[in-house]
């Protein structure tokens, strides 16, 4: 799961706040009447590496909180869940490109680190590896009140 929908704000010329939520809710697949919730944060420090006329080189700290119902119980037994949680800690470099004054997109390539709490029993499992959101994830912005 990610967190697409947020806001950005910027608090200087060069730094700002990233923050974003998602949400989903799924049916259970062996529970007719029963769905698995699931839900993400993230959250971020972009800041301004370089600034040209239609575009900006950023670099982002950031963080991504993710939980996950997944069913723990099987007909006829009544329906349980188990919760999977994550939690990643990330560095990327953004490029964004500003389409018209207000509007951009932007895509970038990183690092992160994974630390998942699987459902159930058993022990947290970390990865760590590149990441890329690249012209398949494209980030859309829209500044209202200026960039």
């Amino acid at each position: 799961m990610e967190a697409p929908v947020g806001i950005r704000w910027w608090l200087s010329d060069k730094v700002g706040i990233d923050a974003g939520v998602g949400f989903s809710s799924v049916p259970a697949p062996s529970y007719s009447n029963e769905s698995l919730a699931g839900w993400a944060i993230d959250m971020g420090v972009p800041i301004v590496w370089q600034r040209w006329d239609r575009g900006s080189l950023l670099l982002r700290p950031g963080f991504l909180f993710e939980s996950q119902q997944f069913e723990a119980s099987s007909p006829p037994s009544a329906f349980s869940t188990n919760d999977a949680t994550s939690f990643t800690v990330t560095a990327e470099i953004e490029a964004e490109i500003f389409l018209v004054e207000n509007i951009s997109v932007s895509a970038s390539q990183g690092i992160a680190i994974n630390s998942l709490n699987p459902p159930g029993p058993g022990d947290n499992r970390t990865s760590f590896g590149t990441i890329g959101r690249n012209f398949t994830t494209v980030g859309f912005h829209v500044y209202l009140w200026g960039n």
